[in-house]
């Protein structure tokens, strides 16, 4: 069965759930035009350091696409999460593509890959802490929510 969206009307509300997350893939995406700098004479600790960065990136982009659809489309969390993971792995998808037309870079399947679990860890971070907070931590994250518009 294919994922149906309705498609929310674009309202200033949603833009602002929608705003960090396009701020975050645009910055992912000035780095990725970059050329590559070598961050330590050792190529183990410079791949190590590289790689966490791949993967903490797309953590944070799961998260932030997963707060921007719960916040905007009335959808199960099943199928938000899905809709997050495939956004998340789409993008990192065309991230690497990107870089293969950047002088000096590559785009490889293996940091395709990295991006996908790092936003599978966020997002089973999401789903196993964040839904089961004890009441006054999630008392406080709806005030914060509710501050923004929601």
């Amino acid at each position: 069965m294919l994922l149906q969206l309705n498609a929310a009307p674009m309202t200033l509300r949603n833009l602002v759930y929608w705003l960090p997350t396009i701020a975050w893939m645009g910055l992912i995406f000035i780095l990725s035009g970059r050329q590559t700098v070598q961050t330590t004479e050792f190529y183990l600790a410079d791949f190590i350091l590289k790689k966490t960065a791949h993967l903490l990136e797309y953590a944070v982009l799961a998260t932030l696409i997963y707060h921007s659809l719960k916040n905007t489309h009335p959808l199960s969390q099943d199928k938000i999460f899905t809709l997050a993971f495939t956004l998340t792995l789409l993008y990192a998808i065309s991230d690497e593509t990107h870089q293969l037309y950047v002088p000096h870079r590559t785009g490889t399947v293996r940091d395709i890959f990295i991006d996908a679990i790092g936003g599978y860890i966020a997002l089973y971070c999401i789903s196993t802490y964040h839904l089961k907070l004890p009441g006054d931590l999630k008392t406080l994250l709806k005030r914060i929510n509710n501050f923004f518009g929601k």
